[in-house]
């Protein structure tokens, strides 16, 4: 829809008129900024920032996929072998073939998911950048294209990860220093 469709919708949502929302927005924008300068300050050691990052290591680690979904192993097949000779194909054939009309149109492409989930459905040793491998889950047979690998490093997610250590206390950070500046 339009751009005022939009606004409408996100207004009702959070249960304000279109004209209170822009306000809204800043007012949100301005408490994330407050809290995440407030978080900034508080300790956080190497081990406490590994540890989270550790946990929630498929945000951090991901990989960008493709896939073309049919439920025939031996078309499954003909297509791994054929994406296997020519990776460029890959888009062509999932929009011909594949079932998945979410992604077929797009030419196969899922987008980024944790590595751990594309692991532990291949083993580490297929789930390499470049690979093109068959899965076999409830029915359905996926070529899976792994066209690259996204890893954001432990020092450039400390700020993001401190930001998770604390969430739960962001709240109690930002209202205590409103109140101190009163």
């Amino acid at each position: 829809g339009s751009l005022e469709s939009l606004q409408q919708q996100a207004a009702e949502s959070v249960g304000v008129t279109p004209k209170q929302l822009p306000a809204l927005i800043r007012l949100t924008v301005l408490q994330q900024r407050l809290s995440d300068a407030l978080i900034a300050n508080l300790p956080a050691t190497p081990a406490q920032l590994e540890a989270e990052y550790r946990k929630d290591i498929d945000q951090f680690d991901q990989l960008d996929v493709a896939q073309i979904a049919v439920s025939n192993k031996a078309l499954a097949n003909r297509l791994l072998s054929k994406a296997r000779q020519d990776p460029s194909t890959f888009g062509a054939l999932a929009h011909k073939y594949s079932q998945d009309s979410q992604t077929a149109d797009n030419g196969g492409e899922v987008g980024l998911v944790g590595r751990s989930q594309v692991v532990s459905l291949l083993g580490a040793a297929k789930a390499k950048v470049g690979s093109i491998q068959l899965i076999h889950t409830q029915g359905e047979y996926i070529v899976l294209h792994i066209i690259r690998r996204e890893v954001t490093p432990l020092s450039e997610a400390s700020s993001q990860l401190k930001s998770a250590m604390y969430a739960g206390q962001a709240t109690a950070l930002l209202q205590k220093a409103i109140s101190d500046e009163a």
